[in-house]
């Protein structure tokens, strides 16, 4: 940790012993070779002796020390003016100017070249504290008496009882830091090792600390994902704060030399912008997890945050009493973010490779099954869709996981995730809140929580969830999808003016992501085909053929269909959406209805009978897809005039996607268009969503601010 430089009173011995340590790397100053192994030999030490010698007498490492003397000798000689960067680097015995610029960087804040634009002052003070040898006639004021040694305990202490009490009465807490809401974003750590591909270990630590950080509920923390824009970017500290909404920012570097790892974290007071907290962690690759939860623990102190027993000891917890499995695990979870970002092949062997390689290391590492359950599922979930063992893989990877670690938020939100979609929805809703319970900054956990409540028609819970969600996360890679999900969501309530806002918000954001962007394009076409404005929707419909020409067949056709009558070309249409999509299926009573009406009663038939048992299958297996089967089934006993069942179906349809707007001129209902019940069902959904919108407004107002 940086401390001003100040005179200490050490022992003669140790006096002795740092005076000639000093001498030593000096005289060596130029001889890149020159490590720990050299300067323990010429004190006579091992290794480990010379270490915990230099921890006691300077608080660095043995390696930090040296490298500090290098850096302080650096600075006079670039002070002086005469030499470039470069010459100063291997004068001082780095082993490159570029790994000089980086030492130097992590230490002063800035690179050599600039030395000349500081304040000497605010160099020192970021000088790492090496106590000053005293000479002989200083040694011998620590000679104190022991009446003198009684005098000054005495003072001691009253000076501190007199600051006590002015403490408690004064409005002024002196030194005391203000502490603003509790909100955290963590900076991606640099690298200063020298290889390159120790990148992951960076990547590693920066997970875990937003891992371990997160788990306090009473800290809001910025998810992952978002802080990857900020990897190389020059915006200061108060940018980076105010586009994330949050008042403190924690910044991190690692230097690796073998087996010992070096961390430095600082904590900065966005609106002082101000280091409140910085601190040096030198360890082992196995003292690994300890340091995480110590700079946790750290975090939470200097924010004065409460933390309970259950936090205190899952933050104690170790994830595997295995460095290997963990370091596999950390070169996976590299490339499963880099899959999750770019959809990579390469990246998804990868992380599926080194994930497997992480369990066969440590068969009851919970993190590791988790994770390749989560891979398994973004990878698998349309292929298994309507297959009787739809994400049991997944299932049963996250039991497996949870059996080791009871408490795993993800393994959580995953079983939530396959509950819902095999229809058991309550269970899925349990789990899900389970998993927000265990980790309250879980953002995808909330964001799935609010997909599923939509699908539910609860809008009044879904929607905020989506909102908490890019709160945690504002920078995700997901935000167009989740801006998709609230668009979805708004024309679901029928507030079609915030659909086509959230939609444009989902377009502008989904350059290079072309699920996000076609979605989005579908949205669009399918609310303006639900008003009735054909015009519009072919217009939409074609943005969305670049992207994806099913779905804008579809629209196509049934724009051509059921808007404008002309039914010889929505044949051509569905006939060539056939054709693309023989599996596409939830379509086809609208097909069944343009053949019926360009005379074809027989192909139309069979097809409407077809759709009949696709639906009623479709129900049978508790799918969650949104082919809305009660309202399909509705429609095509209301055209074959079997009215009861069309109405048994009406009732039991829980209207979304703008249907009740739709249904008024819908020709599937033409025969019951004038029913009073008919009427009344419609009229009763669309009051029902006024009510809802209301409520929501409130909610987000109140919440949000928005």
């Amino acid at each position: 940790m940086s401390s001003d430089k100040k005179h200490i009173r050490l022992s003669l011995r140790d006096q002795k012993f740092l005076d000639k340590a000093l001498r030593i790397v000096n005289d060596h100053l130029g001889k890149e070779s020159f490590g720990i192994e050299e300067l323990s030999q010429e004190l006579g030490l091992s290794r480990s002796q010379l270490h915990r010698r230099l921890q006691k007498i300077t608080g660095l490492s043995a390696a930090l020390f040296i490298r500090s003397v290098r850096l302080k000798k650096a600075v006079e000689l670039l002070l002086e003016g005469d030499l470039p960067v470069s010459d100063v680097a291997y004068r001082t015995g780095f082993s490159s100017p570029s790994y000089f610029n980086k030492c130097f960087h992590e230490q002063y804040g800035f690179p050599p070249g600039d030395i000349h634009k500081q304040k000497t002052s605010e160099i020192d003070q970021r000088t790492f504290f090496i106590p000053e040898a005293l000479s002989d006639s200083k040694a011998g004021y620590i000679k104190t008496s022991k009446k003198r040694k009684i005098y000054f305990y005495l003072f001691v202490f009253m000076a501190i009882i007199i600051f006590t009490i002015i403490y408690f009465l004064s409005g002024n807490r002196f030194g005391k830091i203000q502490i603003h809401d509790k909100s955290v974003a963590v900076l991606p750590f640099k690298n200063f090792s020298d290889k390159q591909e120790n990148q992951y270990i960076a990547d590693g630590m920066m997970e875990a600390i937003i891992s371990n950080i997160s788990k306090i509920g009473d800290l809001k923390v910025i998810s992952r994902t978002s802080m990857e824009q900020y990897r190389e970017s020059p915006k200061s500290v108060r940018q980076i704060g105010s586009e994330l909404k949050v008042n403190y920012l924690l910044e991190g570097s690692i230097f690796q030399d073998e087996e010992n790892i070096r961390i430095t974290v600082q904590l900065i007071d966005i609106k002082s912008d101000e280091y409140i907290w910085s601190d040096n962690y030198d360890f082992e690759l196995r003292d690994i997890f300890s340091v995480q939860s110590q700079i946790a623990e750290r975090i939470a102190t200097i924010l004065q945050t409460k933390i309970t027993s259950e936090e205190m000891s899952r933050l104690q917890q170790k994830p595997t009493s295995s460095p290997e499995a963990y370091d596999i695990y950390q070169r996976a979870f590299y490339y499963y973010i880099n899959y999750l970002q770019q959809r990579l092949e390469t990246d998804y062997t990868m992380a599926l490779t080194l994930f497997r390689m992480a369990i066969n290391e440590d068969t009851t590492f919970a993190d590791a099954y988790v994770r390749l359950a989560d891979l398994y599922w973004i990878r698998n979930y349309r292929g298994e869709f309507h297959s009787n063992t739809f994400m049991d893989t997944v299932y049963l990877l996250c039991r497996k996981g949870l059996r080791f670690d009871p408490r795993s938020s993800d393994a959580h939100r995953l079983l939530g995730q396959y509950f819902f979609e095999t229809g058991k929805r309550e269970q899925g809703i349990t789990e899900l809140k389970t998993a927000i319970s265990l980790n309250r900054n879980n953002a995808s956990a909330y964001d799935v929580l609010g997909f599923y409540y939509n699908w539910s028609g609860q809008w009044e819970t879904g929607i905020p969830a989506i909102f908490t969600s890019i709160q945690l996360d504002p920078y995700s890679v997901l935000l167009p999808l989740r801006y998709c999900y609230l668009a979805r969501g708004y024309l679901d309530i029928l507030d079609f003016e915030k659909t086509f806002y959230y939609s444009q918000k989902a377009i502008e954001l989904s350059e290079g992501s072309r699920p996000s962007l076609g979605l989005a394009y579908w949205i669009n076409a399918h609310t303006h085909l639900m008003c009735g404005k054909g015009e519009e929707a072919l217009e939409a419909a074609g943005k969305l053929a670049d992207i994806n020409e099913i779905g804008a067949l579809r629209i196509q056709a049934e724009v051509y269909c059921h808007l404008f009558r002309d039914f010889e070309k929505s044949i051509d249409l569905y006939q060539e959406l056939t054709r693309r999509d023989s599996a596409h299926y939830n379509y086809r009573h609208r097909y069944a209805y343009a053949l019926w009406e360009a005379g074809d009663y027989d192909s139309a038939k069979a097809m409407f009978e077809t759709q009949i048992r696709t639906f009623e299958r479709e129900l049978e297996l508790g799918r969650v897809e949104r082919n809305d089967p009660h309202y399909n089934l509705a429609g095509i006993f209301a055209f074959l005039k079997d009215y009861d069942k069309a109405f048994d179906h009406l009732k039991k349809h829980h209207f979304t996607s703008g249907l009740e707007i739709y249904a008024e001129r819908d020709p599937l209902f033409r025969d019951i268009r004038d029913n009073p019940e008919f009427k009344r069902i419609i009229q009763d959904a669309i009051d029902e969503k006024e009510l809802i919108r209301a409520s929501i407004e409130r909610k987000i107002s109140e919440d949000f601010g928005l």
